[in-house]
């Protein structure tokens, strides 16, 4: 009855990334700018796959490609760095599948060979600001919302673009992608 909205809805999210109120207000705008039309952005997918699924990454990536034909593919060992998957964040994009080792915190990336490591941190997704509606992190613990500054929530509390995220908040990821891009692509709820 007499429960104020804004204090009851500032307790939902943990994010650690600013005022909770603020984050959800702002949300929400950019919910009905995307209803509206105004933040759709081009129905394209990014598709950036490191080092230990490049195996699958050919037919993951034609699962991504069900939903969004004009996909970007990245899955070679020694050209997924994190200064590659932030440089290709830049291009405006509806999707982004990312499939990295991670933790609540950050996004790792192999390269010389799995001897060496870099990283993209949670954080960047807040201050890079991604132009990208949509993410399917294939990224452990990801989305561990009981963490402060969580990535999964930093991608879609960001200020202009992230609307939702497909993440773990344990580890291991999503599987059988066919199942989830098939009816996305049939406009399937």
């Amino acid at each position: 009855g007499n429960i104020n909205p804004e204090i009851y809805i500032g307790r939902l999210t943990p994010t650690g990334i600013g005022t909770d109120t603020v984050l959800l207000k702002n949300y929400l705008r950019k919910d009905n700018a995307y209803r509206r039309d105004t933040l759709a952005l081009p129905r394209r997918a990014l598709f950036f796959c490191d080092d230990d699924w490049i195996p699958w990454a050919p037919y993951w990536a034609y699962d991504v490609a069900l939903l969004y034909p004009d996909t970007m593919n990245y899955w070679h060992a020694e050209t997924t760095r994190a200064s590659i998957y932030r440089t290709k964040l830049n291009t405006p994009q509806a999707w982004v599948a990312l499939f990295a080792h991670s933790s609540p915190s950050l996004h790792q990336f192999k390269y010389n060979n799995g001897s060496s490591y870099d990283y993209y941190y949670a954080n960047e997704y807040t201050t890079q600001n991604p132009p990208a509606n949509f993410y399917n992190h294939f990224a452990c613990s990801f989305a561990r919302y009981t963490q402060s500054g969580y990535g999964g929530g930093r991608a879609i509390f960001n200020k202009s673009y992230g609307l939702d995220a497909v993440n773990s908040t344990k580890t291991g990821s999503m599987l059988d992608f066919y199942y989830f891009y098939q009816p996305l692509s049939q406009r399937k709820t």
